[in-house]
């Protein structure tokens, strides 16, 4: 894993401990099944190897989240980005590699972003840049941006639609409204974007413009 200090607070319990070895010492107590986690500093950059031994990756991430939370609290926040699982020395270079991607890819509030906890269609969308959101089609942009401006119901049908494999039934029935409704709102939004929401490319391309407004833009730190 990577971890980055973004902000040092007035309010840090121990003002004469540079943060980055603060943050280091934290990682170092933070594990799971008994392993203790070894954490190095290099400059202001922090890498951390954590032993996994049966658990899974997501159990080290809820340890992670809370030790983050402990720092803030303390007036340091920081970023943590966590690799895929590596089983062998010869692939840690990939993982300081994967790490330091997905601490990129958090804002500049910092938080917690583990790559085993993301599907591919999640980290295409968190790792697209500006030209990405260009390709959107303006169309679909506006209508989107109405919509949310609007309190985002289409937006939450598309994403009912889409969670119920195309199922309007299901839909309706997931967002506590009339089938009727649902019809409408479908039909409304294929009026607004020009798409076909029962064709795959269409429903597909409404759902990356969706998840590119709310995916925050990737932070490239310095190390």
């Amino acid at each position: 894993m990577a971890a980055a200090v973004l902000d040092r607070g007035e309010r840090s319990a121990h003002p004469e401990i540079a943060a980055p070895h603060i943050v280091s010492s934290a990682l170092a107590r933070t594990g799971v099944n008994g392993h203790r986690t070894l954490a190095v500093v290099r400059d202001t950059d922090i890498v951390a190897v954590a032993g996994l031994g049966r658990a899974t990756a997501g159990a080290l991430c809820t340890r992670l989240r809370r030790t983050r939370d402990t720092l803030l609290a303390e007036g340091i926040t920081t970023a943590f980005g966590i690799s895929t699982v590596i089983t062998g020395i010869e692939q840690l270079p990939r993982g300081r590699q994967e790490a330091h991607t997905a601490l990129d890819l958090l804002p500049d509030s910092g938080g917690v972003l583990a790559l085993p906890e993301l599907t591919p269609f999640r980290y295409l969308v968190l790792s697209s840049d500006d030209t990405a959101r260009s390709l959107v089609d303006p169309r679909i942009a506006r209508a989107l941006a109405d919509d949310q401006a609007k309190g985002g119901v289409l937006a939450e049908t598309i994403r009912a639609f889409i969670a119920a494999d195309t199922n309007l039934r299901e839909a309706a029935d997931a967002l506590r409204i009339h089938h009727n409704t649902a019809k409408y709102r479908l039909r409304r939004i294929q009026q607004l974007t020009g798409r076909n929401i029962r064709t795959v490319t269409d429903l597909v391309e409404l759902l990356v413009a969706l998840e590119l407004r709310q995916a925050p833009a990737a932070v490239r730190r310095e190390r």
